[in-house]
């Protein structure tokens, strides 16, 4: 999923540490994208990411699980 999301905003494997030191466990889905747009410059709308998340992770996590 990560490598999706980083060829969807266009950016590159640089900014893996960046998103590895937010998504802290007890970090919400929201504040989560929140830092994301700040730090890496995303221009989406944190519901436009949300609602992606929620469309895309359930699939790749299921299949992870395989």
């Amino acid at each position: 999923m990560t490598k999706q999301f980083l060829e969807v905003h266009g950016l590159s494997e640089d900014a893996l540490p960046t998103i590895e030191r937010v998504d802290a466990d007890d970090t919400t889905r929201e504040q989560f994208f929140s830092e994301l747009r700040r730090e890496l410059g995303i221009t989406n709308s944190i519901d436009e990411l949300l609602a992606d998340y929620y469309v895309e992770y359930p699939s790749k996590y299921a299949w992870s699980l395989r």
